[in-house]
């Protein structure tokens, strides 16, 4: 229990602080007199806007991937054959 609650602390901090510096949230403070106010303002914009541009990246990516099928697509393996006859 105590790992699984640890390893869910750490993937919030980390998602925390990702959005943090992607702009996601900000975190404002407000003093009046005996109290103090902390307002956090979610831009759900900005959010939906990166995760529309990973989900292009990845569908990009996966797209030009050579197939399998593919017998003319060949990896380069650093001057290399992967499975050399020789």
């Amino acid at each position: 229990m105590s790992k699984t609650f640890r390893t869910l602390l750490t993937f919030a901090v980390a998602a925390s602080v990702f959005g943090y510096f992607r702009a996601w949230y900000t975190v404002s403070r407000l003093d009046a007199g005996e109290q103090t106010n902390i307002t956090v303002t979610i831009d759900r914009a900005r959010i939906r806007a990166d995760l529309q541009r990973a989900s292009d990246r990845v569908r990009r990516f996966v797209d030009h991937r050579p197939s399998n099928d593919d017998n003319s697509a060949s990896l380069d393996y650093g001057g290399y054959e992967a499975f050399s006859s020789r």
